[in-house]
């Protein structure tokens, strides 16, 4: 029930408005990359972590 009153309480988005979003992301991303504020983390690394959150 929670499940389901979260899911429904969910911004509907078009597709066009995903993109547009995802794209926004990116670019901040990349200018805290730029900035030095952030570091970088190799997809390998992403993939350790997030395996074994799951172990």
């Amino acid at each position: 029930k929670l499940a389901q009153k979260l899911l429904l309480s969910l911004e509907i988005l078009t597709e066009s408005e995903i993109v547009e979003d995802w794209l926004i992301e990116a670019q901040l991303r990349a200018r805290e990359l730029d900035a030095g504020t952030v570091q970088p983390i190799s997809a390998e690394e992403v993939r350790r972590k997030a395996q074994a959150l799951l172990r």
